[in-house]
This record gives C-alpha cells, structure tokens and sequence, in this order.
C-alpha cells in the first residue's frame, strides 16, 4: 500500500509541476504578444 501511496504523490507532484510549466508558457507567449495559434517553434 506505501508504494501505492508514494507513487500518487509523485504524479500529483508531476501534474502541478506540468500545470506550472503551462502557465509559465502563457505568460511567456502573452509577454511576447502571441496568440493561440502561434508558438515558439524554430523555424
């Protein structure tokens, strides 16, 4: 069961980090005044 435990936290742990990635981006893109459609893709 205490892996069962532990494994949970760590995906929680990976989902929060992932939704902070997410909002980190968006700032980004509106500071750099992107749209949706638009990314940061090399090109």
């Amino acid at each position: 069961m205490h892996n069962i435990v532990t494994i949970n936290k760590l995906l929680k742990d990976e989902l929060s980090a992932t939704e902070t990635y997410q909002q980190a981006l968006n700032k980004l893109k509106e500071d750099a005044g992107l749209d949706s459609a638009e990314s940061f893709a090399y090109r």
